[in-house]
């Protein structure tokens, strides 16, 4: 089967190696088509099958194209639903323990005696006391920031002169009066670790 490159040898010009369609003759001596022409020249095949010979082979890919502008930004889309809540956790380890906190739960009493003087170990929160005559306090021990309450129940009719002495920050002395069972607490903070400074005292309490 020829092509029409064969057939028009010498009868067209070619440009680019191409035939153009208005370079076909349209009467080629005695009002011959193409396609007679064609066959008249020696080809072989049917009229589809010359038109299909007119096709050219495939030309060269072009050059890359410059690359276009970026586009404007698109509209924000809409917010997802919200997911499905995860498993829970984990139990966490058991933290460490805590220190003691300064609860009132230890209380002792001044001494084994009820008058005079006595020295008083500074190391329960309460101390209690139910003074039979004068007495004096004396502290010792204590740590930093302890707090200790004196709790003073009165007994009888005569008043009682309390005193806090050594290593004590006080008001004053304080009187138990002449009224039978009555109550006074006068509370110490530890400033140093020696010292004891007096926070408040009760008046006379039923």
């Amino acid at each position: 089967m020829g092509s029409l490159r064969q057939v028009l040898n010498n009868k067209v010009d070619l440009v680019d190696g191409k035939v153009h369609p208005d370079q076909l003759p349209t009467n080629l001596g005695g009002g011959l088509s193409a396609y007679e022409l064609a066959v008249q020249q020696g080809f072989i095949g049917t009229l589809q099958e010359w038109l299909l010979s007119l096709k050219g082979e495939r030309g060269l890919d072009g050059e890359r194209g410059l690359d276009g502008q970026q586009g404007l930004q698109g509209i924000p889309g809409n917010d997802g639903q919200q997911g499905v809540k995860g498993d829970k956790g984990d139990t966490g380890d058991q933290g460490l323990q805590g220190n003691p906190g300064q609860g009132f739960t230890l209380s002792s009493s001044a001494t084994p005696a009820t008058t005079g003087t006595m020295t008083v170990p500074m190391v329960t929160d309460i101390i209690t006391i139910t003074p039979t005559g004068a007495c004096t306090f004396n502290a010792t021990g204590g740590t930093t920031g302890m707090i200790v309450s004196f709790h003073i129940t009165t007994s009888g009719t005569t008043s009682r002169v309390l005193t806090f002495g050594t290593n004590f920050r006080k008001v004053g002395t304080l009187a138990t009066g002449t009224t039978n069972a009555r109550f006074f607490t006068i509370t110490f903070r530890c400033i140093n670790g020696t010292i004891w400074s007096e926070m408040c005292r009760t008046a006379a309490q039923t």
